[in-house]
């Protein structure tokens, strides 16, 4: 979800898991840690500008220890909620130079500070602003409230982003299912929709793991997902191996429609 030097937009709507998600990313990226996903480690700054000093230290402990590391390791993180990212760019490019920070995650795009995230000129300074604090970084946004296909804001978000990545969420009662789709990648491949559960008790998160995606089937009702996309989950994470006719069966598909399909992928 991440290129080396390039930028990436991990959106969804308000309450879906954004944070939790931007934090496991940064934690991973800068222990080098791979229970969620393949990482190089690379030195990683944490910008917060949406949530109190003690509430992301809160959720740096809890990562820590659901992903295997000591609960006290420390992340770099810039503090500034109430602030925007035009704010304190000065202060975050000093950080940048004095830790030789290698990743920038912001949360969020919407704290940005530049203007109408309808415009195409603040919308083209964000983006600048976080090409020029960091070569390799990935930022938050939020969805229109009627539609959660993309960012909410300029065309030019997407023409900035090297990727966009769409998230959804299934809340249950101990736990929130998450899935994750690039839906646009400058020099890499488009994988399908992934799934992973978090799961929390009444003091946070306490534990996250890979999922397959028909352990939430309401994942795929926030997300088109293409019946090649849908085949390749279901060979992978379920069957294996599978006949047409099978294919059919269980994705509640015309045969002839996923022989077309197998024959033109």
């Amino acid at each position: 979800y991440m290129i080396k030097s390039g930028g990436s937009i991990l959106f969804a709507p308000p309450g879906a898991g954004k944070s939790y998600t931007a934090l496991l990313l940064a934690i991973s990226m800068d222990s080098g840690t791979s229970v969620l996903w393949p990482c190089t480690k690379a030195v990683t700054l944490f910008v917060n500008l949406e949530r109190s000093p003690a509430s992301i230290q809160r959720r740096i402990g809890s990562i820590n220890v659901a992903l295997g590391l000591e609960p006290d390791r420390p992340l770099l993180v810039q503090n500034a909620r109430g602030k925007s990212l035009s704010d304190i760019r000065d202060i975050v490019a000093k950080s940048i130079d004095k830790y030789s920070v290698e990743v920038v995650v912001l949360d969020s795009i919407s704290r940005a500070g530049l203007g109408d995230l309808n415009e195409n000129k603040p919308v083209n300074s964000i983006i600048d602003t976080l090409n020029g604090l960091c070569d390799t970084w990935l930022a938050l946004a939020h969805t229109p409230r009627a539609d959660t296909s993309h960012v909410y804001g300029g065309i030019h978000f997407e023409a900035g982003a090297d990727m966009m990545i769409q998230m959804v969420s299934v809340s249950q009662p101990t736990s929130l299912g998450i899935g994750l789709r690039i839906v646009k990648a400058n020099d890499t491949s488009k994988p399908p929709l992934a799934a992973y559960t978090y799961t929390f008790d009444s003091d946070g998160l306490t534990a996250v793991r890979r999922a397959k995606v028909s352990e939430y089937p309401a994942l795929t009702a926030g997300i088109e997902m293409p019946l090649a996309d849908e085949i390749l989950h279901y060979l992978l994470n379920e069957a294996g191996q599978a006949s047409a006719s099978q294919i059919a069966e269980e994705l509640k598909k015309s045969r002839s429609y996923i022989v077309r399909t197998l024959h033109a992928d």
